[in-house]
């Protein structure tokens, strides 16, 4: 189920991300055709977890999971508008134009495209 509320980073220590430190990260999903990535933050053996949701990528480096995630947001402008750096030491590089959260207690999946 995708989550109907996503917030907005709109600083660089968004309290949401603040509280997946020491969490398990994932690389949960990432569409190369839609330049998205999503990224699941969650303790071992729950199914609720944060989601950090990237539009707009223009770089993606990431490990397919990792334990104690300490993820870090940069937030520079660019010569369209904001650039998202995050990264999680070696484990994670994020550059994109638009970067979001949401928890959620399920599993996330992308919505079905309207045909």
């Amino acid at each position: 189920m995708w989550p109907s509320k996503w917030l907005r980073i709109e600083s660089e220590s968004p309290e949401l991300l603040a509280q997946c430190r020491g969490l398990r990260g994932q690389a949960w999903a990432y569409s190369t055709s839609h330049s998205q990535m999503l990224v699941r933050f969650y303790r071992d053996g729950s199914l609720a977890g944060v989601y950090l949701y990237c539009k707009s990528c223009d770089l993606v480096h990431f490990q397919s999971s990792w334990l104690d995630a300490d993820v870090r947001v940069a937030i520079s402008q660019g010569r369209h508008g904001p650039v998202y750096t995050i990264t999680d030491a070696e484990r994670l590089r994020i550059v994109c134009a638009a970067a979001f959260l949401a928890e959620s207690p399920d599993l996330v999946r992308w919505p079905e495209p309207s045909i």
